[in-house]
């Protein structure tokens, strides 16, 4: 069984965010209904919101983000001119920053980046799953946004709402503009659920009655259940009401077998379904808890598995046969990854059974909780793997959601709100301030923070803010007072910002909620600090959450303009600048002249036209806007023209982005929807403008001036002076003569006197004079341009031909005569490189026909094959003569199509052929270079004597480094041997040396290691001439093929001579590459790197502000924030507190613990196995006096009273002692026996 193919074309919608959204019972009002399009007037098509640059697509789990988004990038590379630049990407795939980096510096991004004429469309899904493995993902998108050239790229990209980061929105709007196009996706429309049903023969009238009924309208409205929906109402006519019996039958129809055949064939049906239900969550209990996502198939028992399978022998026991697991794993639930290895359909079902089989197996509340917590330092919590299966056990277990407020109160947060236990929602709050934390976590943790709000919630957050005492405890108060719109909390956030004691980030956050959710008199209340700024304030935080709480409304254009002064810190990116973005995306287009004239004279300060300001510029172009509007008014124009004028004089774009008019595919549509205002502006600019030909055409272009202008331009000659006259004659001069409107007014103008005379010879030309000549060349060059291309392709063919025809009548050397004639010469349209050697990489290769490049191939062939041999002195020589590349270019294309054909020369032969690939190195580093040279290396005798031939002759001279490129192919073992016997003979001083090192530990990393050691060894004893740059290069190599124990066998040196260590750092490299060698290195040593490097180098090195290329101060940086990020991920609490102890000067760095105590709890986490797993079910399910812990406290009672009888045998008189001795014997005997008994009575399964 498989659930329904829900692959519709429904015409899905989205809502920009900030907009409130309508439903109509839980569904989507028709945007196409006569009536429900004005439920949500701001929805847009999918057409509609893709036609931006750059694309935000929100959306909670399920909405359909990743379907729209696979759609939207089918359709764009069918379309797109370039389809190897149209790239979608699942940013959950990867696993780590570095291979997150390696994607974004992949070699099909650097190829555009190159290429300014390419454009790229990036679609990225999945941002917030990525975010869960790589934390760092916002910042990599933000550095690479700030390098790559964004006027060239279409971004779109998909994250659920809570996790999406504001900085990379607030990247995204300084590369885009002002307006990247941010929304969510809307649910799907009644009529989507009507047209799924009528496709899968279900009456619509039906199936909507019972969502109804069932109150599942938001599961229908979402793609991802409506699957589910679909087959739980095909199998049983009817829905359940709540989320988890939604998952129960969901999963319950998935376990089942609905496939005709099948049933009908009486196979694969033999186990009941609840007898199903049983084994899947066993099998899910194993997947989560044990953490093993594969499934081996009982099919599959000799087969080598991936590692972490979950076998069929672990799943299989006395009570599960190999025949009831195989027919289970037939189930929709499960899918093949291989043909022996399966994986769960959807990893939720997985979580959700898991939380279900703790409660079919009765589990006690220590055993689950023991179960899905881990201790740490800090306390006790949940990790990230086991976090939705404690939500769905606190779904199926209300009673344990008291346990989940302890163990990590933000899981609450996503159980389902009807199943909420209310009376631990002061517990929960309570927990979420007082649980340590950061200022992103705070933030992350009231995103769903509105869940929260229950009557006593105002008194409960207000002692947190009116007397904060710890940072985080009142940031995330504050964060929850935001998220549950507590207006009444006003007066504590004013008494906060106003409380000079307190920390501005928490001043600046109570201002922020101010803005979002205070009252009126709170907002006038810290206007102030917009027109007075606080001095600490150096970043201006809290002047712009002011400006935020105020406009509209508390400030007025006249007042709020002078306000608007350079930011104090132009590297920071804050709330003064998150105001100005808002300010220039809301401000009105329709605005009274005076405040359209308060804008312009804004716009004219000296201080904006002195510099570009990436937040200015903004506010600047939709000043433009707002004028534009009002052009008709003199006064505006007047200011509108000046502005303009000053724009282009300043090499910028005529009109902002906003107009539209200087973007030549639009002007039609506008030149007629705004042609008035067109004119007037035109006319104002002529009379403003000096008379210079440059700014004239500026104006000339930005205004679309054309030829049906000419009436207006020659009424405004008739009524200027001379020098508007001049003006418009230079005009007249641009629009040439190739529209007889243009003619007539020249004409007429040259007659009436106003406009130069000496316009009057585009009119008219003497036949038979140069100009005449010269016009007649000018408009028959392009005819002539075709004809003689065309001309020259065809001699070219026949020459070609001709020569393939002398190679196939016995002659070799036409093949040189093919490549230096035809090959490698230039073709019409096409410039000839003469580098490539690939037959098929020649520019020309597109002019051939497929019989031609056969015959090719043949000719290369024969040259080699008939004598044709290098002259025996080439590799004296200096440079590369033209025989070379065509020698090199037969051998390269003979070997990669027919390598057999050259098996049969003998070794003389074969030697020079690998003299040639070795010396002749223009092939490039990629799999195919390789695999050329392995196939010349396996005549290994030929080979290393060409080898020796080569670097004999360049090695001395210190010029191999091109030579090298011959030398990258697989090294056999006495390849390695001559290759380090080579190395140790050449003098370190020889710049040849570096590169051959660097080769060797490629190729043979475990013999030039060894190498490098012993140089190593003996140049820190050593002083003399070069030693320090070996020592440099020598200790680079080592780094970056660092193992365990590098940075310790280095440190010493490095400490002792900073020089070395400082430059070796800088060519270590960046650990993007490959090569992670930070990811080699101990705990320890990274941290002692860390320290190292915060003490040598500033802590502003390197700081990327824009394009940039990667230098060594870069590449400085980027490494010590790779140390940074990871000491996050290894989670050694001991070693990042040793940082922090040997760091007090970076303040900011405390900030990193509470990540590196994330990671430390989630590594501490110890996956059960599958054995306990079973045990612990098997102890928990049979009664107390057949539990093992039990049974000991029977015997140690019954050897307590042993014990006191024989004591009190020994210490009493009379015959008591006696009877206190038999009475406690038989006691014994009777606790041992029933022990004994027990054990013979418990059956349970050894596992």
């Amino acid at each position: 069984m498989r659930l329904p193919d829900l692959d519709h074309n429904w015409p899905r919608y989205v809502l920009p965010t900030g907009a409130s959204l309508s439903l109509s019972d839980g569904f989507l009002p028709d945007p196409e209904g006569r009536y429900e399009q004005y439920s949500n007037p701001g929805l847009l098509t999918l057409g509609e919101f893709f036609n931006q640059r750059c694309c935000i697509l929100l959306g909670d789990a399920g909405i359909g983000k990743s379907d729209v988004l696979r759609k939207e990038y089918e359709r764009v590379r069918k379309s797109a001119p370039q389809p190897e630049n149209v790239i979608f990407c699942s940013l959950r795939d990867f696993g780590s920053d570095v291979t997150a980096e390696q994607f974004l510096a992949s070699p099909a991004i650097a190829t555009w980046i190159t290429d300014d004429k390419a454009e790229l469309f990036l679609f990225l899904d999945s941002l917030d799953e990525a975010l869960l493995r790589v934390d760092t993902w916002s910042t990599l998108l933000t550095r690479a946004l700030g390098k790559w050239p964004v006027q060239r790229l279409w971004f779109r990209i998909t994250c659920r709402p809570a996790f999406w980061p504001d900085s990379l929105e607030l990247a995204l709007s300084m590369g885009f503009g002002n307006n990247p196009s941010k929304a969510n996706l809307a649910p799907l429309r009644q009529r989507d659920v009507e047209s799924a049903a009528l496709e899968h023969s279900i009456q619509s009238n039906s199936l909507l009655n019972e969502i109804r009924r069932a109150n599942a309208a938001t599961f229908a409205a979402r793609p991802l259940t409506l699957k589910m929906i679909l087959g739980i109402f095909t199998e049983q006519n009817r829905l359940p009401a709540t989320h988890v019996a939604m998952y129960q039958q969901g999963c319950r129809y998935l376990a089942s077998e609905h496939n005709i055949d099948v049933l009908e064939g009486h196979r694969l049906t033999s186990v009941p379904i609840d007898r199903r239900m049983v084994i899947v969550e066993r099998i899910a209990a194993m997947s989560v808890f044990c953490d093993r996502r594969l499934l081996q198939h009982p099919n599959a028992a000799e087969v080598l598995l991936p590692e972490g399978t979950l076998t069929a022998s672990e799943i299989c026991s006395i009570d599960v046969t190999p025949t009831e697991l195989r027919e289970v794993l037939a189930s929709a639930l499960f899918s093949f990854l291989s043909p022996n290895v399966l994986v769960w359909t959807n990893w939720s079902y997985a979580e959700f059974l898991a939380a279900s089989w703790c409660i079919s197996q009765q589990l006690t509340t220590a055993s689950i909780r023991n179960l899905i917590s881990v201790a740490g330092d800090q306390g006790t919590g949940i990790p990230q793997q086991l976090s939705s299966t404690a939500i769905w056990i606190g779904e199926l277990r209300r009673e344990l959601q008291r346990h989940l407020v302890e163990l990590n109160p933000s899981l609450l947060l996503f159980i389902d709100e009807d199943a909420v236990n209310t009376a631990i929602l002061p517990r929960l709050v309570k927990h979420s301030i007082e649980r340590k934390t950061t200022w992103e976590l705070a933030s992350q943790v009231s995103s769903y923070a509105h869940r929260f709000k229950y009557p006593g919630i105002v008194k409960q957050l207000s002692k947190y803010i009116r007397r904060p005492r710890k940072d985080w405890e009142c940031s995330t108060a504050l964060h929850i007072a935001i998220a549950c719109d507590l207006s009444e909390l006003s007066d504590e956030l004013v008494t906060l910002v106003e409380n000079k004691k307190a920390s501005l980030d928490l001043r600046q956050l109570a201002a922020s909620a101010i803005a979002q959710t205070g009252t009126k008199e709170a907002r006038k209340a810290i206007r102030r600090f917009a027109a007075d700024p606080v001095i600490e304030d150096v970043n201006d935080n809290l002047k712009g959450c002011a400006l935020s709480a105020n406009w509209p409304g508390n400030f007025t254009l006249t007042e709020l303009m002078p306000l608007l002064t350079p930011p104090r810190n132009p590297h920071h990116a804050g709330g003064y600048e998150i105001f100005l973005v808002k300010f220039a995306n809301e401000l009105e287009a329709t605005l009274p002249t005076a405040d359209r004239l308060i804008l312009m004279r804004w716009a004219q300060q000296d201080w904006l036209a002195g510099s570009r300001n990436a937040y200015f510029d903004p506010i600047i172009d939709r000043i433009m806007v707002v004028a534009w509007e009002g052009v008709q008014d003199a006064a505006v124009r007047r200011a509108f023209v000046a502005s303009l004028l000053h724009r282009l004089r300043s090499h910028l774009s005529g009109f902002p982005e906003g107009i539209g008019l200087r973007s030549r595919n639009q002007w039609p549509e506008r030149l007629t929807r705004d042609g008035e205002r067109r004119t007037l502006v035109l006319r104002s600019a002529i009379l403003s403008v000096e008379n210079s030909p440059y700014i004239l055409r500026r104006v000339f272009e930005a205004l679309l001036v054309g030829a049906t202008d000419s009436d207006q331009l020659l009424e405004m000659a008739r009524e200027g002076d001379d020098a508007l006259r001049k003006k418009i004659s230079t005009i007249f001069f641009m629009l040439g003569r190739e529209h007889p409107a243009a003619l007539a007014a020249i004409y007429r103008g040259t007659q009436e006197g106003v406009i130069d005379a000496f316009l009057a010879q585009v009119l008219s030309v003497e036949l038979g004079s140069t100009t005449a000549q010269q016009l007649q060349n000018e408009y028959g060059r392009g005819d002539r341009q075709a004809r003689a291309r065309h001309n020259k392709i065809e001699e070219k063919l026949e020459t070609l031909n001709q020569l393939l025809d002398r190679s196939e009548g016995g002659e070799p050397n036409a093949w040189f005569s093919i490549w230096d004639s035809i090959l490698v010469a230039d073709w019409p349209d096409v410039h000839s490189w003469g580098g490539a050697s690939r037959l098929e990489q020649l520019t020309c290769w597109i002019y051939f026909d497929n019989q031609t490049r056969a015959r090719l191939y043949l000719a290369a062939q024969r040259c080699l094959l008939n004598g044709t041999r290098p002259p025996p002195d080439f590799l004296g020589r200096t440079g590369w003569p033209g025989w070379a590349a065509a020698e090199f270019a037969a051998l390269l294309n003979t070997v990669e199509n027919s390598p057999a054909d050259l098996l049969g020369v003998d070794d003389d032969v074969w030697q020079r052929w690998s003299t040639l690939a070795i010396w002749y190195a223009f092939t490039g580093t990629n799999r195919r270079d390789r695999d050329f040279r392995n196939f010349l290396a396996q005549r290994l005798p030929p080979f290393i004597a060409a080898m020796e031939q080569v670097l004999s002759l360049y090695i001395p001279a210190g010029s191999c480094h091109s030579i090298v490129d011959g030398l990258r192919f697989n090294w056999a073992a006495e390849i390695t041997r001559f290759m380090l016997e080579q190395t140790r003979r050449i003098d370190l001083a020889n710049s040849c040396w570096d590169t051959l090192v660097a080769l060797g530990f490629t190729e043979a990393q475990q013999l030039f290691e060894e190498y490098l050691w012993q140089e190593f060894r003996r140049l820190c004893i050593y002083f003399g001439k070069s030693r320090d740059e070996r020592l440099v290069t020598i200790v680079a190599l080592l780094l970056r093929y660092a193992k365990p124990g590098t940075w310790t066998a280095l440190r010493d040196l490095i400490f002792a001579e900073p020089s070395i260590g400082q430059q070796a750092i800088g060519r270590a490299g960046d650990v993007s590459q490959e090569n992670n060698w930070l990811k080699q290195m101990g705990d320890g040593e990274v941290a002692e790197l860390y320290i190292w490097m915060n003490r040598q180098f500033p802590a502003n090195i390197g700081q990327i502000q824009g394009a940039t290329f990667f230098a060594g101060p870069v590449t400085i940086r980027m490494l010590r924030e790779s140390a940074l990020v990871s000491m996050r991920s290894r989670g050694n609490l001991k070693v990042f507190r040793s940082v922090l102890q040997a760091l007090p000067e970076v303040g900011w760095l405390r900030a990193q613990l509470a990540y590196v105590e994330e990671a430390h709890f989630h590594r501490r986490w110890q996956v059960e196995t599958s054995e306990g797993l079973l045990r612990m079910a098997a102890e928990n399910g049979i009664p107390w006096y057949l539990k093992k812990k039990s049974q000991i406290i029977l015997f140690i009672v019954g050897f307590l009273s042993l014990a006191v009888g024989i004591a009190s045998f020994i210490t009493a008189d009379g015959t008591w002692r006696f009877v206190v001795l038999i009475l406690c014997s038989a006691i014994f005997l009777i606790l041992a026996g029933s022990v004994i008994r027990l054990k013979m009575l418990d059956r349970r399964p050894k596992q």
